[in-house]
């Protein structure tokens, strides 16, 4: 995903928001590295919901824009 500048957005729906969505989300917003190269993504919009009300169980959906390349810049050395 983050090597495909293609792809500009992402909605990542969640049913563990503290275990895969918070691992995925430091992928998806790290700076580049050899294994994960490409501008990073931001969190731009998180809604939890629950489908459980009886439960302690909550889903997140959470979207993702990529940086620009002036945010990137801005943030992050130049390689």
């Amino acid at each position: 995903l983050r090597s495909n500048e293609r792809i500009q957005r992402l909605v990542y729906v969640s049913c563990n928001p503290t275990g895969t969505l918070a691992r995925d989300a430091a992928m998806l917003c790290s700076p580049p590295t050899k294994k994960y190269p490409g501008r990073p993504f931001k969190p731009t919009l998180s809604q939890p919901v629950d489908m459980f009300p009886s439960t302690k169980h909550c889903e997140m959906v959470m979207t993702f824009d990529r940086m620009s390349v002036e945010e990137y810049e801005q943030y992050h050395d130049k390689e």
